[in-house]
C-alpha cells in the first residue's frame, strides 16, 4: 500500500533573545555545541566536528548518558554566510536505511533578538520527517536554553582555544562573540590596546588571507587560561602566547605575546 502523501520539507523556527553572532557562535564553535546539543534528548555529543566553511566537514555523534545505541551523521557545508545562513547535507550513517538530506539554518535579527529556522529537505517518509521535526525542535529549545545562561558553558580553556579555532578560520564573528561585549585585549608587543569586542574583531579581520595559524595547546592557569598558537605569513614564523581572564564561556580579558619563532617568549606567566 503506497503512503499517504507528506510534506518532503521540514520546517522549524524559534524567536531567541539573543544576537545573532551569539547563536552563530553558540551553533558553530564545537566545544560549546557539545554543551548544549541533545540537552533535551538526555543526549551526551561526544564527536563534533564543525567547519564552518564551504566544503567543511559536520560530523557528530551522540549516545544516550544512560546507554544505548549511538547515533552519527555526517555531511558537508555547502553554504556559510557569518552570522546569518549556514547549509549542508545530512546524512546519517550506519543502520539499515541510508538517509541523505540537506539542512539549513538561518539565524534573522528580530526585534532587539533573534529568529533562527531550520529548513531541512529531502524528508523520505512521514516517520523520518516526523523524527527530524521533533528533533529540531528539541536542539532550538536546547540553543535557547544554552543562549540565556540556562546550562553550563564550556571553560575559559575551552573558550580560549574555540577564539583561536576561530581566528584560523577567519570566522570573525563566531570569534567575536567569545568575547564580552566590553573585553580589553592587550598587545604589549606593539604597545596596542583594543577596548571591546568589535574593535579586537576589526582589526583581525584586516589580516591577509595567506596567515595560517596552528593552536599548539591550551591550559588553565590559577588566573584564567593559557594558550600558545603558532603564526606564520609563508614567509616569516611567529609564535603567541595568550592570556585569558573571564568566566566559562566568555573572555573579558586577553593579553596576547608575539615574537618571531627562534626568539625567547616576551612573557611571564603572572
Amino acid at each position: 500500500m503506497p503512503e499517504a502523501p507528506f510534506e518532503s520539507t521540514v520546517i522549524v523556527t524559534r524567536a531567541i533573545a539573543a544576537s545573532r553572532e551569539a547563536l552563530w557562535a553558540l551553533w558553530t564553535t564545537p566545544a560549546w555545541m557539545q554543551a548544549w546539543w541533545g540537552a533535551s534528548e538526555a543526549g551526551e555529543l561526544f564527536d563534533c566536528v564543525t567547519e564552518a566553511r564551504p566544503g567543511g566537514a559536520l560530523r557528530y555523534a551522540m549516545r544516550p548518558r544512560t546507554g544505548g545505541a549511538e547515533e552519527r551523521v555526517a555531511g558537508v557545508f555547502d553554504l556559510v554566510e557569518p552570522p546569518a545562513r549556514l547549509g549542508f547535507s545530512w546524512v546519517w550513517q550506519g543502520g539499515a536505511e541510508r538517509v541523505d538530506t540537506h539542512a539549513s539554518v538561518t539565524f534573522e535579527a528580530e526585534g532587539a533578538g533573534t529568529r533562527v529556522t531550520v529548513t531541512h529537505r529531502g524528508q523520505p517518509s512521514a516517520r523520518v520527517a516526523a523524527i527530524h521535526r521533533q528533533g529540531w525542535t528539541d536542539m532550538l529549545a536546547d540553543l535557547d536554553r544554552a543562549a540565556s545562561g540556562a546550562m553550563p558553558m564550556p571553560s575559559l580553556r575551552d573558550t580560549l582555544a574555540a577564539l583561536w579555532w576561530h581566528l584560523a578560520r577567519r570566522d570573525w564573528e563566531a570569534a567575536g562573540a567569545l568575547l564580552s561585549e566590553d573585553a580589553v585585549v592587550i598587545w604589549p608587543h606593539s604597545g596596542e590596546t583594543f577596548r571591546g569586542r568589535e574593535a579586537f574583531v576589526t582589526v583581525n579581520a584586516t589580516y591577509p588571507g595567506r596567515w595560517e595559524i596552528a593552536l599548539q595547546r591550551a591550559e588553565a592557569t590559577e588566573t584564567g587560561a593559557l594558550a600558545v598558537a603558532k603564526v606564520s605569513d609563508g614567509a616569516r614564523r611567529f609564535h603567541a602566547v595568550s592570556l585569558a581572564g573571564g568566566a566559562p564561556g566568555r573572555i573579558a580579558s586577553l593579553t596576547e605575546y608575539w615574537g618571531e619563532a627562534g626568539d625567547p617568549p616576551a612573557w611571564r606567566q603572572p
